[in-house]
């Protein structure tokens, strides 16, 4: 049986629903706190189980032969470290030692492309691993690389391990729409107008989906492989929005130097409020990153070929227009 850690997200739910159709038996994970709605009536079995608690963890792992790790705390702003560490790097350290202690042939870990080195504008982003003490900012970057080295060591205690290193996930079964799900969803329902300038690597959850099978099945032991798709600009992605959606909306891109001043009171704000912002200076920074992948190691390794993104669009598109989605 395959376990799967924050199986009720973006991602986890797609991977669940691609395993099962494949004839997999599929133990879904998900938080106490969390929500089974993407996942149910679907997995083989759901189980409650935190990352933090690896008591929980241990008993979900039993009779467990691969573990997806995909739980994890997602942040843009620069003042949720102690969260973070404590989900993303202690989480990630319980988990392997779970699977240590059940025996669990193959883990596989869900990264980010952020965990990488990035090269200077004009060369490719590569599987080389940055280094902690060279992030400025972003303290969801930091969390994630040092996760990441934490799975690295453990292929040294004996543990089969695989990371996948997706860029900016969209696309079908966004419940409870991640940012750029919510960007979509508004504006098909004319309340997004606004766009920053800038660009992302863009994905299909889909293909991030496929991609991490392909990694247990091909996936060589403490490698990693990066599961992106296009580098896409903004006003590509409002233009194509536009053209795919059939609602030629009018839209307005704010220059960055505009756009980054007020992301400091937005980010301020947040923090108030307690509440999630939908860019900061650290998100504008991204947009302005080299998000330029080579996708050989990938393509060579696991056959990777993820769909053309006009294409993801419009299914993203069409799921949306065809369920109801959390408005948070």
């Amino acid at each position: 049986m395959i376990a799967v850690t924050g199986s009720a997200g973006h991602i986890g739910n797609t991977l669940v629903r691609q395993l099962v159709k494949s004839g997999h038996k599929v133990k879904a994970m998900i938080s106490p706190n969390g929500f089974d709605l993407p996942i149910s009536g679907i997995a083989t079995e759901t189980v409650v189980a935190d990352v933090c608690d690896i008591n929980s963890l241990r008993k979900a792992f039993e009779g467990i032969h691969t573990v997806y790790h995909l739980a994890g705390y997602i942040s843009i702003t620069r003042k949720e470290g102690s969260i973070l560490e404590k989900v993303n790097v202690e989480g990630t350290r319980n988990v392997i030692q779970a699977c240590l202690d059940e025996g669990v042939k193959r883990l596989v870990y869900t990264s980010t492309i952020h965990a990488l080195v990035e090269p200077p504008s004009g060369q490719l982003i590569t599987e080389v691993l940055e280094h902690p003490e060279r992030v400025i900012a972003g303290t969801y970057s930091h969390s994630k690389i040092r996760a990441t080295k934490e799975v690295m060591r453990a292929a040294d205690k004996g543990l089969d391990v695989v990371v996948v290193f997706p860029g900016g996930v969209f696309g079908p079964f966004d419940f409870y729409p991640s940012n750029i799900g919510k960007m979509i969803n508004s504006f098909i329902k004319g309340r997004s107008r606004f766009y920053i300038s800038g660009g992302y690597n863009f994905v299909d959850v889909r293909d991030v989906a496929a991609g991490l099978i392909m990694a247990t099945e091909k996936g060589k032991t403490a490698e990693g492989y990066l599961l992106t798709g296009e580098h896409i600009t903004l006003d590509r992605f409002f233009e194509t929005l536009k053209s795919v959606s059939g609602l030629n909306y009018t839209t307005i891109s704010l220059p960055y130097w505009i756009a980054m001043p007020g992301s400091y009171m937005v980010e301020y704000y947040s923090l108030k409020t307690n509440s999630k912002p939908y860019f900061t200076p650290y998100s504008l920074r991204v947009l302005r990153s080299n998000g330029h992948v080579d996708l050989k190691k990938s393509s060579v390794d696991l056959n990777y070929k993820p769909r053309s993104f006009e294409q993801s669009l419009k299914d993203t598109i069409d799921w949306f227009r065809g369920n109801q989605v959390s408005e948070f």
